[in-house]
């Protein structure tokens, strides 16, 4: 199952992506599960759930994209990370901590979203072929993939 969150306080764009990518094809709709956030707040309530790819708006109130992605990665760090915007405007460490696959600028035929998709979810299926550890630790669940591990000891 693909695990997809979309973070933007505008319905009509998270009803958006859910279309494209269901149209798109890549990954099969049965394997689909969407989980929308109007927040970055919301989205951290439930980052429990180990999203496998996160659209996060860049721009709404409250916890806005930077802060949100900052607090995300402590949680989920193998989440393939999607900015969404209307304004370019992230900043260094969320560039680096949040290390986004891909920038989409909003417009209002959503060319760009078209555009990129497919990428995305070629990198999404891919991606989740790997095998990977679920850990939980200090109250917190951590996804490890196997490649990552250097060393057990039991």
């Amino acid at each position: 199952m693909y695990k997809i969150a979309i973070c933007d306080d505008d319905k009509n764009y998270r009803e958006k992506i859910e279309k494209v990518i269901e149209t798109e094809g890549i990954l099969p709709k049965s394997e689909i599960r969407f989980y929308e956030y109007e927040s970055g707040k919301e989205l951290l309530k439930n980052a429990d759930i180990l999203h496998d790819l996160v659209f996060m708006d860049m721009r709404m109130p409250g916890l806005d994209g930077n802060k949100s992605v900052l607090k995300l990665r402590e949680y989920n760090r193998a989440a393939i990370l999607v900015f969404c915007s209307g304004y370019f405007e992230p900043t260094s460490d969320s560039i680096n901590i949040g290390q986004p696959f891909r920038y989409i600028m909003k417009d209002l035929h959503d060319r760009s979203l078209k555009r990129e998709i497919p990428a995305i979810l070629s990198k999404v299926k891919l991606h989740c072929g790997d095998s990977s550890v679920t850990v939980t630790s200090a109250g917190r669940v951590i996804r490890i993939y196997t490649e990552d591990i250097l060393y057990i000891c039991l």
